[in-house]
């Protein structure tokens, strides 16, 4: 009987903790953003009947949070709790601890693609690039199939930590399995001129210069470029 009970109440409270958990998830896509985009499988990309008034956001991503540290509490395998968590926090430009929150993330569920991706954003946003390209490597190990995205994460990575050429091989890979790759092309572009090659990098943004997506933005890269790597005539010397 008391092993009986006490699997009772252990299934009790997992339930508690799934209804709980979506509760705090459908809350947190209300409050907009990033947090508007994933929400729970099997479900619409809704974020409710109205949006949370801007004023209300930061109390309601605290409730959010606190919630979902119950809900841990009660059922710390819960799939996706320290995900939405990492998601809460990023919302409310606490990187630290999103950090934190998406490293528990990747432990707990390695086959949720996003959890990489925001997680190596927050590492280049802290200048942590050794942990970056660990993060990488980790995604690259769990998505083979993904090799583009694997690069991608790897050649911005070697792009900040002024690594060109590795950035650049990077860059190339990506065009190689998909020439139609923006990210793979600007890649390619910055790299080839931050290496002092402007000819290669100007036939780079050539092609970028002609997507009509891209045209716009071309004179705002190049200027940052110049910040960063100086002028392609002196890079060139």
């Amino acid at each position: 009987m008391l092993v009986q009970g006490g699997y009772t109440l252990a299934n009790s409270s997992s339930e508690q903790a799934q209804a709980m958990f979506e509760k705090a998830v459908k809350l947190l896509n209300r409050t907009g953003g990033i947090a508007s985009f994933d929400t729970l499988p099997g479900t619409a990309h809704l974020i409710g009947p109205s949006p949370i008034p801007d004023e209300e956001v930061g109390k309601t991503l605290d409730n959010v949070i606190s919630e979902l540290h119950k809900v841990i509490e009660l059922d710390p395998a819960i799939k996706g709790a320290y995900y939405f968590l990492g998601i809460a926090y990023l919302r409310k430009e606490e990187g630290g601890e999103a950090t934190k929150a998406f490293y528990k993330a990747l432990d707990i569920e390695p086959d949720r693609e996003m959890t990489y991706i925001l997680l190596c954003s927050l590492l280049w946003n802290a200048n942590r690039y050794d942990e970056a390209l660990n993060v990488g490597s980790r995604y690259a190990v769990q998505f083979p199939q993904s090799q583009v995205q694997g690069s991608i994460l790897a050649g911005q990575t070697y792009f900040l930590m002024g690594d060109f050429q590795e950035a650049l091989n990077n860059g190339l890979r990506i065009l190689d399995l998909d020439s139609s790759r923006l990210d793979g092309r600007i890649l390619a572009a910055t790299s080839y001129y931050c290496l002092g090659n402007p000819e290669a990098a100007a036939e780079q943004f050539k092609i970028l210069q002609a997507d009509p997506r891209m045209s716009k933005y071309i004179a705002e890269l190049e200027k940052s470029l110049e910040e960063r790597c100086g002028k392609t005539k002196e890079r060139g010397k």
